[in-house]
């Protein structure tokens, strides 16, 4: 009985902590009083951890007389002890100025963006508002200054390009560097902007240099999201969209086209037979609206499920997205499923370590968009189509038998156009403290990217019927394979010097392999290119493997005097093996200052208005490797050899001479900054001027034929220079509890020109059969790169008018300038028309709160590029525009529609399609997105599970203020990433307008 009555007792005593035990709760608010999410609250006793939600409402368990620490980076930790009475306790916490200057993430570490020296625009995805996206390239559109975001095509799945400051190279890579996670790599792509944490674009040497061999184009780093210490937090967003065609071609129906036919006809003095009967001319239908048969309006969803969580040991943060995108164009779609857990551990007081992985899974079907007059060109037949042909090609609309059907339906319903990727990469590292100031880390990456391309043309097709059913398969895959040592030194001295020393080695390799087979001649449709097997015919079969390595070292210092003057300075090796024996290493330096003018005592009287002020400049050296791997070597090709009678065999020749002189592109860039702010930070910004050049340009020599039996090989020639300047400003124009507003713009502009190359180049094409294939663009000296080259239109030539220098020409033909004065119009009198690249660039965001209600819109716009408009060239030629009932005639002697016949003939007496006629004005004002949406006021419902719930509605590319008269003024028919072939719109994909409509809740 007593050892029971000892027990109970114990059992009492051990009870009383618990009974004492309580729940506390309550709001934690600025010095503003807005609410604050993600502050962390620990019990300091027992070492239990929460956070508060977004409406900074949080609870935790505590014994009286326990203190409670509320501690968020940027914000002076507050230590509360529990009273014996107290079950609410709210708290207000204040700015900490030590920790108030934003960090941004640079080359090999992160700093304070008040101690940069460089040019650094810095995004964070959660105050941007992009609208349905599927590319991190998107985020930056407009949104930070010098960054040139370029969509070329509106094909899902379609290529983006970024230009960070221009492009510098002819031949060579113009992309920017992409640093994930530490991970170097060509593309974000794969990598859904929902997981992204930031974006720092690196733009001036002294900040790119660090990188040495890509950092030429620019450098944007990219870093995911992380895990929180805290409660676990589960967010799931849906979002759900339409696509709607935004058709700017007036195009003739069949009614119309019977009109035209028949007035052509009259005009050739009614000759032969009628074209239509009297009845047929009678019709007033419609016809077939190709265009409006080949898209539909598309659906788009995405759907993102993420969790976060942690304790002061372990962070995880876990994500799975999934993104489906239908075209507008039918039988065109991108589809992605990814996953990533990025995990941070802290293993003792001196040693952390992490792991960032990430798997995509992507599938698109598409349609080519190819710049001949083929088969395998989806939009060119659609601009083709005859109105009177009937989707079923029995009989026409106007019920006549025997016609041949129209090839577009059969094209776009019958191609097999597949592409599939599989992308996976990881990230392990391990940071340690050696002692005071020293800190250690090293990194492995790895990223291997399998790609599938699968195409098959059915007999129903133009091309499959003519070689009975063809087939193409082609896998590659890319393995890449990379090791980071970093140690880094920072300390500060007797709180008037900090010093910041970082030294490290890179290894980075890459092998790529390739095969693939091309066959036609197939027994049936019916395996497509699942059985290549079924083919009699093997038009060719190849393998391929090529490996890349790159080694580089660099260090970097940083240091600053009475937090006031501020010089940095880097250095780089890097060697490559795709350089010539003895020119595989380059050596890129840069030096940087700035001065915090701000903060002098004699600039005290301007503090009222003017907060801060600094002053930067740089120079340094970056390199660009961007080439084809072996070209300083001779590479050999095999082909089959006729040698007599039924005898081929495998013949070896030389294609590509190779080049050990072969060295790297090296760029040096001069920048001069200011960055202000006003009234108490309320107003910041930045102003930049820059001077960039480009020598040893990576680009096609002349060499003796004598010798090898080549004509040119890839070598070191020209130069190219981009000068420019940017401005930034933001503006928090309100900001409190329950409104708020803020508007950001950014402007840019840069003035590309090619200094010297060894001979000019000409690219040429030709729109259709009718055509010869004639220039169209240009790299010259003196011109900016993407040179739209060809004739000055001057008119049309009417009746009774005699032009001297076109003395066979006839009414109705179109006049051109005769540019070197010799009398007669000849190639000679081509010059440069118009450029595709944009002198301006504009982006302007808004973002504003009044309570539970938000609304943000975005602008961007182009100014001062041009497009060759040779869809219209092609619409013209094939009188399939309604204002083709316009044309010159003698009766209606217009001046813009020049006369049937000119276009008709092959051999052009003179002049050529390529004319300033058809290059328009391409600049543009775009409402690029607009959203508005709704938080549910779950801090008034007391909501215990729910802690966040988000409606909104949205639009992108609502309206385009532009002059240009094609589907789109960003188009380019040779793809974004090209630096010397943009301006370009041929048969491109149809734009579209796209409303949206989602939700994000947060458990």
């Amino acid at each position: 009985m007593t050892q029971k009555l000892l027990s109970l007792c114990c059992a009492i005593l051990l009870a009383l902590p618990a009974f004492a035990q309580k729940t506390i709760s309550g709001t934690v608010v600025d010095a503003s009083g807005r609410p604050l999410a993600g502050v962390i609250i620990q019990n300091l006793k027992n070492q239990s951890v929460t956070s508060t939600d977004s409406e900074g409402k949080y609870s935790i368990t505590a014994d009286q007389g326990q203190n409670l620490e509320f501690a968020c980076l940027g914000l002076k930790t507050v230590t509360s002890t529990v009273t014996q009475n107290s079950t609410v306790l709210n708290i207000t916490m204040e700015e900490d100025a030590e920790y108030l200057e934003e960090v941004v993430v640079v080359g090999y570490g992160t700093t304070k963006k008040r101690d940069l020296a460089g040019s650094v625009a810095s995004i964070k995805t959660e105050n941007v508002k992009a609208g349905v996206i599927s590319s991190p390239a998107e985020v930056l559109r407009g949104r930070a200054a010098g960054v040139y975001v370029h969509q070329a095509s509106f094909e899902p799945g379609g290529g983006i390009s970024v230009r960070v400051r221009g492009a510098s190279s002819i031949s060579s890579e113009n992309e920017p560097l992409y640093v994930i996670d530490g991970l170097q790599c060509d593309n974000a792509t794969n990598v859904s902007p929902q997981d992204i944490e930031s974006i720092e674009i690196l733009k001036d040497a002294a900040s790119t240099s660090i990188y040495g061999a890509r950092g030429a184009n620019g450098v944007v780093i990219i870093t995911t999201k992380s895990g929180t210490e805290g409660n676990l937090n589960i967010s799931y967003g849906s979002d759900i969209s339409v696509k709607v065609l935004k058709n700017p071609y007036s195009l003739m129906n069949g009614a119309e086209k019977i009109k035209y036919d028949m007035q052509v006809w009259e005009q050739n003095g009614s000759v032969g037979v009628a074209p239509y009967t009297e009845e047929e001319q009678k019709y007033t239908g419609e016809g077939t609206n190709w265009l409006k048969e080949m898209t539909h309006p598309a659906v788009t969803q995405r759907h993102a499920l993420s969790i976060t969580g942690g304790n002061k040991f372990v962070k995880v943060a876990a994500s799975l997205n999934y993104y489906d995108d239908n075209g507008i164009l039918k039988n065109t779609n991108f589809s992605r499923l990814d996953g990533r857990v990025n995990a941070d551990f802290v293993i003792s007081k001196y040693i952390r370590a992490g792991v960032k992985a990430f798997k995509s899974v992507g599938k698109k079907d598409y349609l080519k968009m190819n710049l001949s007059a083929s088969t395998d060109n989806v939009m060119y037949w659609m601009f083709l189509a005859d109105p009177l042909k009937s989707m079923d090609g029995a009989t026409d609309v106007l019920g006549r038998e025997g016609n041949k059907p129209e090839t577009v339906y059969f094209e776009l319903q019958n191609k097999q156009q597949n592409n599939a990727t599989d992308n996976s990469y990881a990230t392990f590292y391990t940071e340690a403290d050696l002692f005071k100031g020293f800190t250690a880390k090293v990194q492995y990456s790895f990223n291997t990217t399998d790609t599938k391309m699968r195409n098959y043309y059915s007999k129903e097709t133009v091309l499959g019927q003519s070689v009975n059913g063809r087939g193409l398969v082609d896998n590659e895959s890319s393995d890449t394979r990379q090791l980071d040592a970093v140690l880094t030194y920072h300390n500060s001295f007797s709180d008037l010097h900090d010093l910041k020393i970082i030294a490290g080695s890179s290894y980075i390799t890459n092998k790529y392999e390739s095969n693939g087979m091309d066959a036609q001649d197939f027994s049936t449709d019916a395996f497509s290119y699942n059985n290549m097997g079924a083919a009699s015919v093997i038009n060719g079969i190849y393998t391929s493997l090529t490996k890349k390595t790159n080694l580089s070292f660099f260090g970097r210092l940083e240091y600053k005097l009475m937090d006031k003057y501020i010089i940095n300075a880097s250095i780089r090796a890097d060697g490559a093996s795709n350089f010539g024996t003895g020119k595989k290493w380059g050596y890129f330096p840069s030096v940087s200052g700035a001065w915090q003018i701000g903060d002098e005592s004699w600039m005290e009287g301007a503090k009222p208005v003017l907060s801060g002020l600094k002053l930067r400049a740089s120079w340094g050296m970056t390199g660009n490797d961007g080439i084809g791997r072996y070209k300083s070597l001779k590479t050999y090709s095999f082909n089959d050899v006729y040698i007599g009678g039924d005898g081929i065999v495998k013949g070896m020749y030389l294609q590509n001479a190779g080049n050990v002189n072969l060295c790297w592109e090296t760029t040096s860039q001069l920048d001069f900054g200011l960055d202000f702010s006003l009234f108490k930070d309320k107003l910041t910004g930045a102003f930049d001027w820059y001077n960039k050049v480009t020598t040893d340009l990576l680009n096609d020599i002349n060499i003796s034929a004598s010798s090898v039996g080549l004509t040119s090989t890839t070598g070191n020639s020209g130069s190219v220079l981009n000068r420019g300047w940017e401005f930034s400003l933001k503006y928090n124009a309100i900001d409190k509890v329950h409104t708020y507003w803020e508007t950001i713009l950014n402007l840019s502009g840069n003035r590309n020109e090619l200094l010297s190359i060894e001979s000019p180049t000409y690219f040429t094409m030709r729109p259709h059969g009718s055509y010869e294939t004639r220039e169209y663009m240009a790299i010259q000296e003196g011109q900016s790169l993407s040179s739209i080259y060809g004739y000055v239109w001057d008119g049309i030539i009417q009746e009774g008018e005699t032009v001297a220098t076109m003395p066979k020409a006839q009414p109705g033909d179109p006049k051109f300038v005769d540019i070197n004065n010799d009398g007669i119009i000849d190639d000679n009198d081509r010059k440069v028309i118009g450029k595709g690249t944009p002198d301006v660039v504009i982006g302007w965001s808004n973002n504003f709160r009044i309570y539970n209600f938000d609304l943000s819109f975005f602008f961007n716009a182009s100014i001062g590029n041009q497009l060759l408009n040779v869809s219209k060239v092609l619409l013209e030629d094939e009188n399939r525009l309604s204002s083709c009932m316009n044309r010159w005639t003698k009766e209606n002697p217009s001046t813009t529609m020049i006369r049937t016949i000119w276009q008709k003939k092959g051999d052009l007496q003179y002049g050529s399609f390529v004319n300033s006629h058809y290059v328009e004005d391409a600049s543009f004002l775009r409402l690029s997105n607009i959203e508005v949406g709704y938080n549910l006021p779950l801090r008034k419902w007391e909501s215990k599970v729910v802690k966040a719930c988000r409606f909104y509605l949205g639009a992108q590319n609502l309206f385009v203020l532009t002059k240009y008269s094609g589907f789109d003024p960003e188009v380019s028919s040779n793809g974004a990433q090209s630096a010397v072939l943009q301006g370009l719109d041929y048969a491109t994909y149809p734009a579209y307008r796209t409303f949206n409509a989602g939700v994000k809740i947060t458990f």
